[in-house]
This record gives C-alpha cells, sequence and structure tokens, in this order.
C-alpha cells in the first residue's frame, strides 16, 4: 500500500511542476489531478478507519433499526467491505489508466491494479 501512495504523491508533485514551470495544466492534467487526488484520500481515509477500528453502533444511537447487525458485529442489508472498497480502487486506477498520457503512465497503473487484485 505504501508504493501506492508513494506513486499517487509522486504523480501530484509531477502535476505540480508543471505548473510551477508552465504556469498552467490543461483539462486533462486537472481531471487526472483531481482523481488522483480523490484516490490518495480514498487510501488515507480507509488507512485511518482500519487504524482506529471504526464502527458506528447504530442500534443505541436512536436509529429506527434500518441498518442492524448480524451475530457477527456485520450491518445487515448494504454491506460494505474490504472487497468493495479494493473493487473501487481497482475502477479507479482503471479510469486513470484509460485516460494515462503515455504507456508508462499505463503501465505504472496496471501494475498498481495487479498488485491491489493480489492483496
Amino acid at each position: 500500500m505504501e508504493a501506492l501512495m508513494n506513486y499517487l504523491c509522486d504523480e501530484l508533485e509531477e502535476l505540480d511542476q508543471k505548473v510551477r514551470n508552465d504556469g498552467k495544466l490543461s483539462i486533462s492534467d486537472l481531471q487526472y489531478g483531481d482523481a488522483v487526488a480523490h484516490f490518495e484520500k480514498s487510501l488515507l481515509t480507509n488507512e485511518a478507519m482500519k487504524k482506529s477500528d471504526y464502527s458506528y453502533d447504530w442500534e443505541n444511537h436512536g436509529n429506527s433499526g434500518a441498518r442492524r447487525r448480524d451475530s457477527m458485529r456485520r450491518f445487515e442489508g448494504r454491506r460494505y467491505s474490504r472487497d468493495d472498497a479494493k473493487s473501487h480502487m481497482t475502477h479507479e486506477l482503471e479510469r486513470l489508466m484509460d485516460n494515462a498520457q503515455s504507456q508508462e503512465e499505463r503501465d505504472v497503473l496496471q501494475r498498481a491494479v495487479n498488485q491491489l487484485k493480489n492483496m
């Protein structure tokens, strides 16, 4: 995960350097930067939630019971899981690959997708 975060930070640094050198970014650069920043934020949020063992007890906070937990403390109904997050991140990386400006970017993103799928 650290390698992926380093890659995302490097990409944002490259965009920052481009602004400093050229004084402007293209629309595709802005979209790419937004997607990278969003993906980085998602990873950081996910890590923070894992470290804090985030959970919210809906049953004891005035909820009508619309989201009850099963015997293993998982929410019933709409399920959020690590697989959902992994799927979302994989989709985001594939979207970035589609918008990559060079084969090198596509190769790096493909390696990240493969690494994520093998986790």
